[in-house]
């Protein structure tokens, strides 16, 4: 039997379920639906009589929530994972709902991971009780959340004579889950119909497909609103598992999929087969091929992987360990810098399998007059692209957790398009830009700015002249891949005609943009210090309010500070498009000379910067509203 995978782009749930214990106890009344909390321990559960036979059964696994090591009331602190599924059932229809309370069981990462097998024993035992007392099998469906889902397939697989309806696993556990054998893991065999949805495979979710048919919302990885700023917190991706699950007990066809042997064919449009929703409505003869990754060698994936495994295991482990954790976590820090100097290091000591993996997936999508809407390329096959040689290039290419459809190349494409007179070239690279431990992507920039390089060559190799009249426009780490192509263009013997740098990154980044790279680089910088690049080195530097966070209308907590300042960059920029005059700036020795009005010349920031501009700039944006 063939298996394939499903990929879907999901946008991110808002809707907020708030555990009221009053209105949550009101909906179990109103609807007449038996709810029974069950407690894992090692002896036979009976159903004391709380459910009907007729009514279709969904067994939830959860565990619930501690204050100082006390059990809190238990409508309170019903894990949202819990709740939500719950009551969504609830507000749907009628069925038997179980909730399987292994909170006893759960304490340390490790531990459960050998237990898996008793306390799935101990749900089949229960489950089968219920189908002796004269419930149907094919009505019974188990729903696992992580390493939940991992026990109930395991039950399932206790109870294979009975052939279960169905199980599903919501983004089973990932960590460590190689060490204890296929045995312990949800598969195929769990039940008549398994279906997976992946939302953090590789991190904290399982990286196989193992189900009847899997789901990869968003390529499997990081979802959308789960954006990491230093400190990765993997745990949203995971926990969209559930969130789209429970969305689609109320709503179908919320998430319509398609049948694709790669996330990089879907991507690029290239698949074309039916479309089947994600949910609980999943039709049961949704199969196919499976995709599995082939190959070894330095897969820069597989070590980050590795390596931020470790980190989440340690942070499972029980508080008081305390200062063994802090030395180690600090230790493996120190590892992960030293790894991605392996791996992805700078010049002539880079790694062919390295190189090729990243080419692999960074694509290129070009919007002009022969391609409306765009179309979607790589290095490998550009060479029936058609582009506008009399026409300037734009080059748009987003920074770190970002890609082609993040708010900069999407706005920025945006405002050039109304023009009307540009090849719009946008550049993801977000199979690199999405991994969460920052030094991977900064240091694969150097990759990805030669790639870029070598389309852009492909692309004018009919044109006669070495003056590309190419414009790229780089945010945060996006800024130095378009430093880094403009670089190697050069040392091809081609000449770009213009970089701008948007808050270029300042982290981890050696020789990053310069005034070398291409015949007019200008740079604005709003974040600069901390996240963004303090010292100028463009032929011109703006300023805005100083160049430092916080700018205008981005107080907050820290974070958020950082970022919004960081954002503004480009924001500031895609103003200046299509109202050139917007930003009018003055050449000063210091933001002290602004503000006491001791400057000389001047310039607009942004678009029409004209390009004899030379020096650093200051200007003030207060009053401006995002």
């Amino acid at each position: 039997m063939l298996y394939h995978r499903y990929y879907a782009l999901v946008l991110p749930i808002y809707a907020i379920v708030v555990p009221c214990i009053n209105t949550f106890e009101k909906n179990i009344t109103n609807k007449n639906i038996l709810l029974r909390l069950l407690q894992v321990e090692r002896r036979v559960l009976t159903a004391g009589g709380l459910f009907d036979p007729v009514k279709e059964m969904r067994f939830i696994l959860y565990s619930r929530e501690h204050k100082n090591g006390i059990k809190l009331d238990i409508h309170k602190e019903l894990r949202p994972v819990c709740l939500d599924l719950t009551e969504a059932y609830l507000n749907r229809g009628n069925y038997n709902v179980i909730l399987v309370d292994w909170d006893r069981m759960a304490t340390i990462y490790t531990n459960t991971l050998v237990q898996i097998n008793d306390i799935a024993q101990v749900i089949a035992t229960f489950v089968e009780k219920l189908i002796r007392e004269g419930a149907d099998p094919k009505q019974v469906h188990l729903i696992g959340h992580s390493l939940g889902a991992h026990i109930m397939g395991v039950a399932g697989r206790f109870m294979h004579k009975l052939q279960i309806g169905r199980a599903t696993g919501l983004d089973p556990a990932g960590p460590m889950l190689q060490l204890v054998g296929d045995d312990k893991l949800i598969g195929r065999d769990s039940a008549e119909f398994v279906d997976i949805i992946h939302t953090s495979s590789g991190i904290y979710g399982y990286d196989s497909s193992v189900g009847t048919v899997d789901f990869y919302p968003n390529g499997g990885v990081t979802q959308p609103g789960c954006a990491i700023v230093i400190v990765p917190q993997p745990s949203c991706d995971h926990a969209r598992s559930w969130k789209y699950f429970a969305e689609s007990i109320q709503h179908p066809t919320k998430f319509p999929s398609i049948r694709c042997s790669s996330y990089t064919k879907f991507r690029l449009g290239l698949c074309h087969s039916e479309t089947v929703y994600m949910g609980e409505d999943v039709a049961k003869n949704a199969i196919g091929k499976i995709n599995k990754k082939s190959g070894s060698g330095c897969d820069i994936m597989i070590i980050f992987k590795t390596v931020l495994s470790t980190l989440l295991i340690l942070w499972i482990l029980p508080a008081n360990i305390g200062q063994i954790i802090d030395d180690t976590v600090n230790n493996l820090l120190d590892t992960i810098y030293d790894v991605s100097d392996l791996v992805l290091p700078f010049a002539n000591r880079i790694d062919p399998f390295v190189k090729r993996y990243v080419y692999n997936r960074i694509y290129f999508f070009l919007y002009n007059e022969y391609y409306p809407n765009g179309i979607g390329f790589q290095l490998r096959n550009y060479e029936n692209i058609n582009i506008s040689v009399n026409k300037t290039t734009k080059v748009l290419i987003h920074g770190w957790e970002n890609n082609r459809n993040s708010a900069m190349p999407r706005t920025l494409r945006r405002e050039y398009e109304k023009l009307q007179k540009y090849n719009i070239l946008v550049v993801d690279w977000s199979a690199l830009s999405r991994i969460i431990l920052y030094p991977l992507p900064a240091n694969g920039t150097t990759i990805v700015g030669e790639c870029t390089a070598n389309v852009l060559r492909g692309l004018y190799r009919n044109l006669s002249t070495r003056n590309l009249n190419v414009h790229l426009l780089g945010f945060s780490l996006g800024a130095h891949i378009g430093g880094f192509a403009g670089r190697i263009l050069l040392q091809q013997g081609f000449t770009v005609d213009r970089i701008t740098g948007l808050d270029p990154a300042r982290p981890l980044i050696e020789n990053g943009l310069s005034s070398t790279d291409a015949k007019f680089v200008d740079i604005i910088h709003t974040s600069s210090g901390v996240v963004g690049e303090v010292e100028p080195t463009g032929h011109v530097d703006f300023y805005p309010n100083g160049g430092r966070a916080p700018q205008p209308g981005c107080l907050a907590t820290i974070v958020r500070t950082l970022l919004c300042s960081h954002y503004r960059s480009w924001q500031y920029y895609a103003q200046t498009i299509t109202n050139p005059t917007k930003y009018l700036a003055y050449r000063c020795d210091s933001y002290i000379d602004f503000i006491s009005g001791t400057c000389y010349g001047f310039a607009y920031m942004g678009e029409s910067v004209p390009k004899s501009a030379r020096g650093v700039f200051y200007l003030s944006t207060v009053g401006d509203i995002f």
